[in-house]
């Protein structure tokens, strides 16, 4: 298993390092809160699954302080939840 943990600048350069990663389990800690994500992805995690095609990823870890979502209902499928 492998623990993802970098800045987001320094995501490909720290994924590509790695190897070949076909089966392993990447759990990705990384945030992008205030920081472009390369490639125009709405999120890292799109980004990162871009990176390492043949992982098993798990996002994880996240922080994002509520200045971030202020306002930003979103429904999972159970109701919908708001900040």
């Amino acid at each position: 298993m492998i623990v993802l943990a970098v800045p987001v600048p320094a995501l490909e350069e720290a994924v590509r390092s790695l190897g070949p990663l076909t089966g392993k389990i990447v759990v990705d800690a990384t945030n992008a809160v205030g920081t472009p994500i390369e490639g125009g992805h709405d999120t890292v995690g799109a980004y990162v699954a871009e990176l390492a095609p043949d992982a098993f990823l798990v996002k994880a870890f996240n922080t994002i302080r509520q200045v971030f979502r202020r306002g930003r209902g979103r429904d999972f499928g159970f109701g919908l939840l708001r900040s």
